[in-house]
């Protein structure tokens, strides 16, 4: 099987789609400290959008504060 690349410049839809294929595959989203510290790591803004997005999505994950 031979990999498929997908560029992303958009750090932002990068962690949606992290997002979505850890819960599609695993079924698990990590936890908001989890989360956080990606972000960090990523160089992602906490952005008022960009929560608000991610809480929709995955209101399960409890990052809205």
């Amino acid at each position: 099987m031979k990999p498929t690349y997908v560029p992303i410049t958009d750090r932002e839809k990068m962690v949606i789609g992290l997002l979505t294929v850890s819960q599609r595959l695993s079924g698990t989203l990590p936890t908001s400290a989890e989360f956080e510290s990606s972000l960090k790591v990523l160089g992602v803004a906490r952005t008022e959008a960009f929560m608000a997005t991610v809480d929709r999505l995955f209101p399960a994950m409890g990052v809205r504060r």
